[in-house]
């Protein structure tokens, strides 16, 4: 037994582990005393001084802010003083202190220090060092720039250096110098001007009393003087030594840091590249290892041990090591596991998968790829679909708002301002008439305003042209015949000629009609008549087919015969009024019939996503005025504008995408054929089946056989006199002929599920033939795998029953009520705009890219003119210019259609529920929904009419309503409170889109460069021919691209690969949206794809043999490291370091956090006023914390079991299932409203009634039926409410009205914490007791960084009512066995050992919370009021306490429950087994129970022979005995128990189960 040193405190005896003396011991003693009477600070923990780390790091860079101009100040005094022996020095330093004594400005805290420091300094000094960098003529031959320039464009600052010459040639401008090399002493004086410059900024800023690195180390070179007693030229003097002291620090971090820092990295990649990676991070690792010693012991001030550095360095080593040996293993096993599924999918696809896990494997695996069955190419092609269509758009909506601006200064025009009719309606309607063709002279406009008008329809022209090189122009004959030509069909020379027609008279141009868009629409009583009259004078273009055509049905005078067509051709007949209105009505009865056709079939039909859209370039037109009139057609040039370039683009698109999917069919055809020849020619069957087959070119080969022998019968046999055939349809049983070709190609297909495209009836069949003709293009005729095909298409139930119609309408709305949510808590919050920024700024350092290869600020500036799109100028001058000018605009197109920006996950995922809801929903190009019909006859509508206009364009090109009465007031003002809102929510979206492109740019422009820099380094080292063949073949250059194209699509796609990218979200994952689960599923899910592909990627290019190409893996391996662990762990080390925060701490703060925090990784801040422990959580930050919470959650499970002495298979049980739920939790959480509904719902109907899953209560069970509705509606309400409103709503809040109170109620809204806290901070938060420090909330508004606290008080409490509710359910599992009508003794004993092991377990959890809050600095006697607070009886609380068990003791009332029913209770056996735990410690293995459920036959034996023990009343024990350890002290964790007695050794009488009970028994009796 360990050695106790008593001590006797007012006649009561106290026992420590160490001895402290009698002095110590007493005020030990009476300190808790006084505690436990509340006479003192109920916390241990009281520093008045720190106010928060938020708030210290704000008051930190205010009194910087401050500092900087008071320091210049006092260099200019301190001369005055020095020259005149004044002392107006110290005038200065007390203006500076009493504007900080004003603005409450006092950082004491170690973080407001450093944020001093760093703003008072280190910003000042790296600006100036940059200036002088930038300024300086040696840094402008450097980067190429002239000596002498003007003013620097934009497309200058953004454009790479390198090509200075020939972007300045391309604009017009002189051109600029090349880079040049500087010598060695060139960049040594380059250095020297930067370090001067940072060193003299460091003398002015700095002001009297400011410690420099030597003071806090009590000496060094940099030491300042004392001032103290100084006084006039000797004081000044003094000063101005300090101020240089200073400047030489600031030179020496100047010139020193950022070199070593650059080298080092620089160093590490390259000595990895030319070694091994072990070898680079092992050197690495030891570094920062060492490194970390070091800053750890300076930030002590103390100074580091040599041991404790070599070890701390020995540890990096092998972390470093081991990081590359992994990355090794990671990248053999990938390409294991990728041979594998390649195999597995052949298999699978070819449909010789040899087992039901098989296929189950592979069909997993594709469900969670993007391109799923597809193979890598053909789904890049898919995945460019989109992003194509929205460049064009993006420069489309550009082209418009110009356009709106034109129109707006055209209107000023004085020289047409006097013209009749000369107003916005008439301007925008001449914008029509130019895009259907109109010349300039043809209209009354100014000149700028039609080329404006020009600008845009060149653009559909430029799409139009490039519609001549598609496939369907390729497919199309050279000629036709006469028979040909009467079926339709087209040749080659004839698409390009309606094309030119198109192009030269606006034929693509969308047209909207209000027959479509409005079920209430009718002509109005003068449009009919004006018709009327038209078609019976023939004044207008009548279609007099097409009025014949729908006549013939009718009956009487109606109907027309060809006869009068020739006579009224001639002039002779007219049509009467009755035709013309019939006429009118079966038009209009026609189309809107149209409309709303149901659909033929109810069975579901495969719709492909990309899908060409042939209709889109030969399409028959409404070229007549009066159908178009009679449809309602309405000229919107801009709805027409935008959704025609669209379409044109989307064509293009798509149409790339299928003949880029061809050239891989073909590919693989041919690879097969080849090996079934070499199989053959080894003699071997050479039967393997073709992945695809080109129908196309069976069926040819049929028709080249028949057209043989037409020849050999006839040699003069031709296709224009009929002899020859073009297609198999033309010749007699040509239908039978391609099924029976058809049907042979799936018989030699073996278990192959092939299906044909553009002829399968599931995959298009049947709507005419031909790659000109069909959805897929190029790819018509192809027989794809059916697998592939699915992976290609969407099901589309056109016509469902009911019930499911019902669900569908029900559920829709719910989903869209889930992207409202999502909504509101991200884009229209501004602290998660903010963080979405500042997080993202983690890919660049995932991938490496840091440093010199791009600049961020170029990246921002080129979002912020997407953005705002504007130039403020006052009085005709430049104050703000963020005008998107053209060079910044074919930029951000060029990569929008490269799938480099615009595609953020979560952005992405909160449209699809916003304007999807629930299942398929077909949306246009521009992601607005859009409606289809079908056309019947040549005259129909345009295939496709858009009903919502680009919400980018919101208030562009609209004609302003005329206000008539209040009704148009109100009209007007509703429209424009919507045009306000709508442009609001586009500019919110765009600021969260934005902070995602800014560093897809970045990263895109690094990449880029880095892929310049290893080109340059290989051509350098080697045969520059063979160098440049060597990177082709790296970057996969096709032999139709330049070397510049290959680099950027290389480029773009690894940042589509490393970086989130929603157009490369598998469709299952997208899929997820539409279940209650998960609130941005598809974030998550590329987070796990990009960090996967990350590490791959800097594997391969590891494996490189080129030095220049492993550089870039090293880098990416490092920063991949870096970002997935070494960040957040070694900023974790750091302010652990800064706070004096210990590892326990640190863990008792995770287990007491949140549930969904548990496993978080906390960067410690200290504590804020009340001592509670402060922390922020760097796992909300950091994207990529997901891929390493999972490592964390197993090392934390095992800890905690440890922890409450569970067995190794229930740890390791634990650690699988909570590390699983950790990663699969983003999936399968509750999304916000779908949790909030089932909050307020009744259990009847699946919900909470009332409470939260956090045990919180909405409404409770007294509260009226409207008062509990109130509290509902407030409640989901609060799930929709923007984080942007300055309200919070706590759980359970209401408005007063149902309970006649309003406007508070008992809880009410409350003012949100940023408003509180930078407006009302002297006021507490009334539902949480908490206050807001306005220098925290304005560094967490600007940062997106907040700060959490575990709060004692409260955790406390509701531990003890968890413990309570645990003990309380414990004790039903006993009262299981006295429900029983019969129940033996064994049942009894039973029963009891399961409640109280269940009591046993409830007491160590909570014992452990107990623990982890007194880590936390919470003192006994405070644990003990909240305990009482709660309920807590005092045994119990003593007991848990001192870590001793209390067993459970049957309720009385039960006893005697049994006993009237004639049930036999053991209770002497019960009170044995009671006495065998009790006051066991909760840290000790128990005698019965935990480990297995049933007793022991031995223990029930010894139940029976033994005698109950005697009842004695225990003499109270006057003393009072208490265990100090010294090492405990400083947390004043008190350890009550009685005084130690001396037992019975266990083993007296054996060690068997049996016996241990018995000798325990004995101890306990015999104490």
């Amino acid at each position: 037994m360990a050695t106790e040193f008593k001590y006797t405190v007012d006649g009561k005896d106290y026992f420590f582990a160490n001895e402290i003396g009698q002095e110590e011991a007493e005020r030990i003693i009476r300190g808790e005393q006084d505690r436990a009477s509340g006479e003192v600070d109920e916390y241990d923990y009281n520093n008045p001084e720190d106010e928060g780390a938020l708030q210290e790091i704000a008051e930190g860079i205010g009194s910087g802010l401050i500092a900087i101009p008071q320091g210049i100040a006092e260099t200019a005094t301190t001369l005055i003083d020095l020259a005149a022996g004044t002392n107006y020095t110290e005038s200065v330093t007390k203006a500076g202190n009493y504007i900080r004594d004003a603005l409450d400005i006092d950082p004491t805290g170690t973080a407001g220090k450093v944020a001093e420091g760093l703003t008072q300094f280190a910003i000042p000094g790296i600006t100036a060092a940059s200036l002088v960098s930038k300024g300086s003529r040696l840094a402008k031959i450097a980067r190429g720039q002239p000596q002498l320039r003007g003013k620097q464009s934009v497309f200058d600052k953004f454009r790479d250096k390198r090509r200075g010459r020939e972007i300045g040639q391309e604009i017009g401008r002189p051109p600029k110098g090349r880079e040049i090399k500087l010598s060695k002493s060139q960049k040594f004086g380059e250095a020297s001007r930067q370090i001067g410059a940072a060193g003299l900024t460091d003398v002015l800023v700095s002001t009297d009393g400011t410690q420099t690195i030597s003071d806090f180390f009590e000496g060094g070179p940099t030491k300042t003087k004392e001032t103290l007693g100084l006084e006039g030229r000797e004081l000044a003097a003094a000063r101005l030594y300090n101020k240089i002291q200073h400047g030489l620090e600031g030179s020496v971090f100047a010139g020193i840091l950022p070199p070593v820092l650059g080298a080092a990295i620089s160093g590490t990649s390259k000595l990895g590249a030319r070694t091994t990676r072990e070898v680079g991070l092992g050197t690495a690792g030891a570094g920062v290892g060492a490194g970390y010693e070091i800053v750890g012991s300076a930030i002590d001030g103390e100074l580091p041990e040599f041991a404790d550095v070599l070890e701390s360095g020995a540890k990096g080593l092998g972390i470093g090591v081991g990081v590359g040996v992994g990355s090794r293993a990671l990248s053999a096993t990938s390409d294991v596991a990728g041979e594998a599924i390649k195999r597995g999918e052949e298999r699978y696809l070819k449909g010789e998968s040899y087992n039901s896990l098989d296929k189950a494997v592979t069909r997993a695996v594709s469900v969670f790829r993007y391109r799923s069955f597809l193979d890598p190419e053909t789904a890049r092609l898919k995945s460019m679909v989109n992003p194509a269509v929205e460049g064009e758009i993006k420069r489309a909506e550009k082209t418009l708002k110009e356009i709106d601006k034109e129109i707006k200064k055209a209107l000023k025009d004085p020289d047409y301002m006097q013209l009749s009719g000369y107003n916005k309606e008439k301007l925008i309607n001449n914008f029509m008439d130019v895009l259907e063709g109109k010349r300039y002279d043809e209209l009354q406009i100014p000149r700028p305003l039609f080329e404006a008008y020009s600008k845009a329809k060149k653009a559909i022209d430029k799409l139009s042209e490039k519609v001549k090189e598609s496939s369907i122009a390729r497919n199309l004959p050279e000629d036709l015949t006469a028979a040909e030509r009467g079926t339709g069909m087209l040749s080659r020379q004839d698409f390009i000629d309606i094309v030119n027609q198109n192009i030269s008279s606006g034929g693509y141009l969308s047209r909207l009609y209000q027959i479509f868009n409005d079920e209430t629409f009718k002509l109005s009583p003068s449009a009919r008549s004006s018709l009327v009259e038209q078609i019976t004078e023939a004044k207008g273009a009548v279609d007099i087919r097409h009025v014949q055509k729908f006549l013939k049905e009718e009956t009487g005078n109606y109907p027309i015969d060809d006869a009068f067509v020739r006579e009224w051709r001639a002039g002779n007949v007219t049509l009467t009024p009755a035709q013309a209105n019939r006429y009118i009505d079966n038009v209009t009865k026609y189309y809107k019939g149209l409309k709303n056709a149901k659909p033929r079939t109810s069975t579901g039909m495969s719709v492909p996503v990309v899908r060409l859209n042939p209709g889109v370039v030969n399409k028959p037109q409404v070229d007549n005025k009066i159908i178009r009139e009679i449809m309602g057609e309405i000229r919107t040039p801009k709805e027409a504008y935008i959704h025609t370039v669209a379409e044109l683009s989307n064509f293009i698109a798509s149409d790339a995408f299928y003949t880029g999917f061809k050239r891989t069919a073909d590919a693989s055809i041919l690879a097969n054929a080849t090996r079934n020849a070499d199989a053959i020619a080894r003699g071997q069957p050479g039967d393997e089946v073709p992945m695809f087959v080109n129908t196309n070119a069976e069926i040819q080969a049929r028709v080249d056989q028949i057209n043989a022998q037409r020849l050999a019968d006839n040699p003069d046999a031709t296709i224009e006199n009929g002899g020859l055939i073009r297609t198999l349809d033309q010749a007699p049983n040509g239908q039978k002929e391609m099924d029976d070709i058809l049907e042979s190609m799936r018989t030699r297909g073996g278990k192959m599920d092939y299906v044909v495209l553009g002829r399968d009836p599931e995959a298009g069949g049947g709507q005419g033939g031909g790659p000109s003709r069909s959805v897929y293009g190029e790819m018509y005729g192809y027989a794809i795998p059916r697998p592939m095909f699915d992976a290609m298409t969407n099901i589309v139930n056109s016509n469902m029953s009911p019930m499911v119609e019902f669900a569908r309408t029900v559920y829709g709305p719910l989903l869209q009520l889930k992207g409202v949510s999502q909504y509101a808590k991200t884009i229209l919050s501004p602290i998660t705009q903010v963080r979405n920024v500042i997080s993202a700024a983690m890919f660049a350092l995932a991938n490496g890219n840091v440093g010199r290869g791009a600049n961020v600020m170029e990246s921002v500036d080129m979002v912020l003119r997407d953005l705002i799109d504007k130039e403020l100028k006052i009085k005709d001058k430049t104050f703000v210019d963020y005008d998107l000018n053209n060079e910044v605009l074919d930029f951000l197109v060029d990569l929008q259609k490269r799938g480099v920006i615009g595609s953020s996950a979560q952005l992405r995922e909160i449209q699809a529920n916003l304007k999807k809801g629930l299942g398929y929903r077909d949306t246009g190009p521009t992601g607005e929904q859009v409606q289809r019909y079908t056309r019947d006859d040549r005259e129909g509508v345009h295939s496709t009419v858009q009903t919502q206009t680009s919400p980018n364009l919101t208030g562009v090109l609209e004609i302003p309503s005329p206000i008539k009465g209040i009704k148009g007031g109100i009209g007007a003002v509703t429209k424009g409170t919507n045009n306000l809102a709508k442009g609001f929510l586009n500019k919110a979206e765009g600021l969260y889109k934005g902070g995602d492109d800014i560093w897809k740019i970045y990263n895109y422009q690094f990449e880029l460069q880095k892929l310049r820099n290893a080109r340059t380094k290989m051509m350098a080292v080697g045969d520059p021919l063979d160098a440049e063949i060597k990177f082709s073949r790296y970057i996969n250059k096709t032999d139709d691209e330049t070397i510049d194209e290959a680099m950027k699509r290389y480029a773009a796609d690894n940042v589509r690969n490393l970086v989130p990218n929603y157009e490369l979200v598998p469709e299952f994952i997208k899929g997820l949206r539409m279940v209650p689960l998960g609130n941005f599923v598809a974030f998550p899910a590329e987070i796990m794809r990009t960090g996967f592909n990350i590490l791959n990627t800097a594997a391969r290019e590891l494996s490189s043999d080129d030095i220049a190409i492993r550089e870039i893996g090293m880098k990416r391996l490092m920063g991949g490291v870096t970002a997935f662990a070494v960040a957040g762990d070694g900023l974790q080390r750091f302010a652990q370091s800064l706070t004096d925060t210990s590892d326990e701490e640190l863990a008792a703060a995770n287990r007491q956090a949140a549930t969904w925090q548990r496993n978080s990784q906390f960067i410690p801040v200290g504590r804020d006023k009340n001592g509670n422990f402060e922390y922020i959580d760097f796992s909300h930050t950091n994207p990529y914390d997901l891929l390493s919470r999972g490592f964390r959650t197993m090392i934390n499970t095992y800890q905690e079991s440890s922890k409450l002495g569970k067995g190794y298979g229930e740890t390791a049980a634990k650690i699988a299932y909570e590390s699983l739920t950790e990663y699969l939790q983003p999936f399968l959480d509750q999304s916000m409203i779908f949790a909030a509904l089932q909050d307020v719902l009744p259990k009847s109907m699946m919900g909470r009634e009332g409470e939260t899953m956090t045990g919180a209560k909405v409404y409770r069970e007294g509260d009226s039926p409207s008062v509990a509705w109130e509290k509902s509606l407030v409640h989901i309400f609060n799930t929709l409410m923007p984080n942007a409103v300055p309200v919070r709503i706590p759980v359970g809040a209401e408005l007063g009205i149902a309970g006649g109170n309003f406007p508070t109620g008992i809880k009410s809204i409350e003012t949100g914490r940023f408003a509180r806290g930078v407006f009302d901070s002297d006021t507490t938060e009334p539902s949480t007791g908490r206050e807001y420090d306005t220098g925290s909330e304005l560094f967490r508004a600007f940062t997106g960084v907040s700060t959490q606290i575990i709060d004692n008080k409260k955790v406390a409490y509701f531990k003890a009512q968890e413990f309570k509710a645990a003990r309380s359910s414990a004790a039903t599992l006993f009262n299981e066995a006295v429900k029983l009508d019969v129940a033996d003794k064994d049942q009894f004993l039973t029963a009891y050992q399961r409640a109280d092991d269940a009591r046993l377990k409830a007491f160590r959890a909570f014992a452990s919370h107990v623990e982890d809050l007194k880590t936390l600095g919470m003192s006994i006697s405070r644990l003990q009021k909240e305990f009482k607070r709660a309920g807590l009886g005092t045994e119990e609380t003593n007991a848990i306490i001192r870590n001793r068990y209390l067993p459970f003791t049957p309720s009385q009332k039960k006893i005697d429950e049994a006993r009237r029913k004639g049930i036999y209770v053991p209770q002497g056996a019960l009170n044995r087994l009671k006495a065998l735990r009790r006051g066991m410690s909760l840290k000790e293995e128990p005698l019965f129970g935990i480990k297995g459920n049933e007793a022991s036959d031995d223990l029930m034996n010894f139940f029976d022979f033994a005698p109950p023990p005697s009842v004695k009343s225990e003499p109270k024990v006057e003393q009072e005995n208490i265990d100090i350890d010294i090492d405990d002290m400083v947390s004043n964790s008190l350890s009550m128990r009685t005084s130690p007695v001396t037992r019975s050794s266990p083993t007296v009488l054996g060690s068997n189960p049996t016996d241990v009970a018995k000798n325990m028994d004995i101890a306990r009796r015999t104490a």
